[in-house]
């Protein structure tokens, strides 16, 4: 019976030694799963929170955006009425251009004709006036022979 005793006593101290040898390779399993957990949790826990921050940025660039676009259009409206307020200004001067060119053109006209004209009144002047000198020397020559007459005959 002792035997019998020793046996069974040896065999449950055998068992008994693997079951804590397996319990302690558990415990260890159990301390390196909850080593991995903690740092499993812990890297959620920061991914979570870059998460959130790179959503905070996320949310002020796509403000940014919207302001930029705003800004671009706002620009682009400005752009096309100032290239419309340019080419109004370059029309209107090319039209303005044209009709200084035509009053000067007309203008030239107008003075080529004045002196033509005044050339010809200076002409009939000039032939008037001979004509006039002419007939005073026709005159004088007349009045000096009838005073050569007078005093040739006293």
């Amino acid at each position: 019976l002792q035997f019998f005793f020793n046996f069974r006593f040896s065999r449950i101290d055998r068992d008994s030694r693997g079951y804590e040898s397996r319990f302690k390779q558990y415990e260890n399993e159990i301390a390196e799963l909850k080593a991995r957990c903690d740092k499993i949790t812990y890297d959620i826990t920061r991914r979570t929170e870059e998460n959130e921050s790179l959503e905070n940025c996320n949310d002020d660039l796509e403000k940014q955006i919207s302001a930029l676009k705003r800004q671009l259009e706002s620009e682009t409206l400005l752009r096309i009425d100032l290239e419309n307020k340019n080419k109004t200004l370059r029309e209107e001067l090319e039209f303005n251009e044209q009709v200084h060119k035509t009053h000067i053109q007309q203008i030239k006209e107008q003075q080529t004709y004045e002196i033509m004209h005044s050339d010809g009144l200076r002409e009939q002047y000039d032939d008037k006036l001979l004509q006039e000198l002419q007939q005073l020397r026709a005159q004088n020559d007349q009045e000096m022979s009838l005073l050569r007459e007078e005093i040739a005959t006293q």
